[in-house]
């Protein structure tokens, strides 16, 4: 006995009317927690680089206090005449003094939070002007 004949007396079946609804109400849902989960770590991501660049400033401006770097500029003011004399030698003096390391450690945290901001406007964006149909 084949099978349509074991299953002709019933009706065809049919999802429930609102099975749709609420498929698409669950997958809003999961992607709000995940929006949510996202932004989260966006905040906490970017509220340490505010402190480590806020951190990176303190040190950068106590190591620039302590390398000649300010005495060479103070030179330009005082006596422009001499340093256009030596400027080779001047230019040269103010590249070394300069602390490469905070500048270089404040320009990744500083790239490590626009990008943590780019990425949290990116999923954002992608979460809410998405179709679900």
């Amino acid at each position: 006995m084949p099978t349509e004949q074991i299953f002709k007396h019933l009706p065809p079946l049919e999802p429930p009317p609102d099975l749709l609804q609420k498929v698409l109400a669950r997958i809003h849902t999961v992607r709000m927690r995940r929006l949510y989960a996202q932004l989260s770590a966006a905040a906490a991501g970017t509220i340490l680089s505010l402190s480590y660049i806020a951190f990176s400033w303190s040190a950068f401006a106590s190591q620039i206090q302590e390398s000649s770097f300010l005495a060479m500029l103070k030179l330009l003011w005082s006596d422009p005449d001499i340093v256009f004399s030596n400027l080779t030698n001047i230019v040269l003096g103010l590249l070394e003094s300069i602390p490469l390391d905070s500048v270089i450690l404040a320009l990744i945290v500083c790239f490590f939070g626009i990008a943590i901001l780019w990425i949290a406007a990116h999923e954002t964006r992608r979460s809410f002007f998405t179709q679900l149909t």
